[in-house]
């Protein structure tokens, strides 16, 4: 069967008419997905999306958690690999930190920021004090508790004095979580094993 057209419309093999498309209506669209092929891609599938980083980290999960099966039954305690372990327990619970607080803390600190380095540049006494209020009462409670408002003003002096925002952020709000401390901690205690063995004669 032979299909015919009509000026009112376009006649398919099985006789239904199909009223003819509006010319000044847009073209219908629709969406591609990773991985298919169309005319609008030459008949090319279309580009594929990245490996997920997620096979990366699931590898260093499985080698981390191997070593640390080894470590843990092995029965020496040598000073890098107790010092190793320990960053490693600190890192992956963010120094009993939950990531709501590290996120509340952070923000308020990027704030503080911006805030002294707005026009003008050197802010007055006054601006600083205040600055130091807003940071203080702002923090979670358990955080406020273990602090005091004199820090606050020497974090929010040295936001002030620091000329890069990132790295100033990352000061300021590792010393409000006690990171440092932690980092400190640690270094310690490698210290302290350390002199507890017996150092051999360096070649």
């Amino acid at each position: 069967m032979s299909k015919t057209k009509s000026k009112t419309g376009s006649r398919t093999p099985t006789g239904t008419v199909v009223p003819p498309r509006d010319r000044g209506a847009p073209r219908p669209t629709r969406t591609l997905s990773f991985g298919t092929s169309d005319e609008a891609t030459g008949g090319r599938p279309s580009r594929t999306p990245e490996p997920s980083a997620a096979a990366s980290w699931r590898t260093r999960a499985r080698d981390l958690a191997r070593t640390l099966e080894k470590v843990a039954a092995s029965s020496g305690e040598d000073a890098g690999t107790v010092a190793a372990v320990e960053r490693a327990h600190a890192a992956f619970h963010l120094a009993s930190t939950d990531l709501d607080t590290v996120q509340r803390v952070a923000h308020l600190v990027d704030r503080a920021y911006e805030a002294l380095h707005e026009p003008p540049i050197t802010p007055s006494a006054g601006a600083l004090r205040g600055c130091a209020h807003v940071l203080y009462n702002g923090l979670p409670r358990r955080v406020r508790e273990q602090t005091t408002f004199v820090k606050i003003e020497a974090i929010v002096l040295g936001l002030a004095g620091e000329a890069e925002s990132f790295p100033a952020v990352v000061k300021a709000t590792a010393d409000l979580l006690g990171w440092r401390n932690e980092g400190l901690n640690h270094v310690g205690h490698v210290i302290r094993l350390a002199l507890a063995t017996k150092s051999e004669p360096i070649a």
